[in-house]
């Protein structure tokens, strides 16, 4: 995949491989780039489904994620959430981080034991609460807001149903 026109990134799935390089490349870019305390970073990173990588293969993004069940719309979701490194947040990376996850549970849903419906993020992140271009072309609908006033958004997968519980 590519990035700027000066920069080439590639994202690499991580959350079925064992491969100690990846987990700990996690765990210390959560710890440099995000400020996490080691313990933080290695909880997350156990989280972690996608790694954006330089062309040196030095990690300047992640994504992680776990199976939740959202009572009010009847499904299981992967709650969502990705940090970028602060140097490469002007490189769209984010989105297309996004529609990488997206698309490969869109075609592969089941994870561990459950279907997943869609994704669920909170966006933890002032910034993106306050623009709606990269919420509307990027196919999340909003469907509420936390007590702390955080978008709830959500991007369903192709022909997904409720649960009928």
């Amino acid at each position: 995949m590519e990035g700027s026109e000066s920069e080439k990134i590639k994202i690499v799935k991580v959350f079925d491989l064992k491969d100690s390089e990846y987990f700990n490349k996690a765990v210390n870019f959560l710890q440099e780039q995000a400020g996490f305390s080691q313990e933080n970073a290695a909880n997350r990173s156990k989280e972690m489904l996608f790694l954006v990588l330089d062309e040196n293969d030095i990690v300047i993004g992640s994504c992680s994620g776990y199976p939740i069940y959202v009572e009010e719309l009847m499904g299981t979701f992967i709650y969502y959430r990705s940090f970028i490194s602060p140097k490469n947040r002007h490189e769209g990376i984010s989105i297309k981080l996004f529609k990488e996850v997206r698309e490969y549970f869109n075609s592969n849903r089941i994870y561990g034991p459950v279907e997943l419906k869609g994704i669920y993020i909170i966006f933890e992140n002032e910034i993106l609460n306050n623009i709606n271009d990269y919420i509307t072309k990027n196919g999340l609908i909003l469907i509420g807001f936390t007590k702390e006033k955080k978008q709830i958004r959500v991007s369903y997968f192709n022909n997904s149903k409720f649960d009928k519980k």
